[in-house]
Formats: structure tokens, sequence, C-alpha cells
């Protein structure tokens, strides 16, 4: 069974609300909690998913904005999985921006 872009950007959701959850409830970093969720998703993990990961994700040139070296890659296996880590990442820090967004404006119809 293949996964889908769906199944992908569920994963991605998953990952903001657990990372917006830490920064509010226990005053942890947003951003170093989607950096610990994306790096142990099996999407960067296993090398036929990162192309999938590239292939859904809008922000497939993440690791560029990054300054990502991939100097060190020693296999086409590696320079995908860092690819993917940073598009994954990209993919979750927009959708942390819209749960964000979202939970200000319930916050302000609440007042």
């Amino acid at each position: 069974m293949n996964p889908t872009s769906q199944e992908y950007f569920a994963d991605v959701a998953e990952i903001a609300k657990e990372a917006l959850r830490q920064e509010r409830e226990e005053s942890a970093d947003a951003f170093d909690a989607l950096h610990e969720g994306v790096d142990g998703t099996q999407w960067v993990i296993y090398h036929w998913r990162q192309a999938l990961v590239l292939q859904f994700s809008s922000n497939e040139d993440a690791m560029f904005d990054a300054g990502a070296d991939l100097s060190s890659c020693k296999s086409w296996g590696e320079a995908t999985q860092v690819a993917a880590f940073y598009a994954m990442l990209a993919d979750a820090q927009e959708a942390l921006e819209e749960l964000r967004s979202q939970q200000e404006e319930e916050e302000e119809v609440q007042q």
C-alpha cells in the first residue's frame, strides 16, 4: 500500500500539534519539538518514503534555504534523507504557524 499525500500531511499536522502542546504546556521550544518530531518519522527514516516527501511537499528545496551541507553525503540515499528532513520540517513549521493563528483567533473570539 502506497502512502498518500493525505497521510503525509496528517503526520505533519500531528507533529505541529505536539510541538504547540509542548510549547504551551511545558514551555518547550517549538522549533526543537518540530525538529525532534520530524527526525523520528518514517517519512525521513525510510528511503522509499523520502522520495514521497519530496513529491508531496511544496518545500522540496528547503534544505537550500536552511543552508544544509550535502558535502558529507556519500550516497543518493543520504542526500534524499537530508532533503526530505528539511522539506518536512518546513511543512511542519507552516502547519505550526497555521495552528498558532487559529488558536489566536479562537482566543480573540472567546474574549
